[in-house]
């Protein structure tokens, strides 16, 4: 038997979003940086959905736009395994800085 009202909930942190915009573009040396520093949500949580705060890396303006350009997952972009690790990377970080826990139960 299932619920019909059961959802899956995203994982939500406006304090790791803030966080991360302290941080520098992840693709700093790839080409000029311009403009404001934004983060860019590297998942899906589903059909129409964004995925886990904790999936997010921060990119300046111009670099947002071709992660845009080349999807969610910046294909071309980085090599294998290197997205992931730059995520990993930035959760150690902040738990570390900040003494906060990441609790992210999202699906991977």
């Amino acid at each position: 038997m299932t619920n019909a009202n059961w959802k899956v909930k995203t994982p939500r942190d406006k304090k790791f979003l803030l966080w991360l915009l302290t941080q520098e573009c992840e693709l700093r040396g790839r080409g000029p940086c311009m403009g404001q520093k934004i983060y860019h949500h590297t998942s899906t949580g589903g059909t129409s959905l964004k995925g886990s705060d904790y999936d997010a890396i921060c990119v300046c303006f111009q670099h947002h736009t071709v992660f845009d350009n080349a999807g969610k997952k910046g294909n071309g972009i980085f090599r294998d395994g290197q997205l992931e690790a730059i995520i990993a990377r930035n959760k150690i970080k902040y738990e570390a800085q900040t003494g906060r826990k990441i609790l992210d139960n999202s699906k991977k």
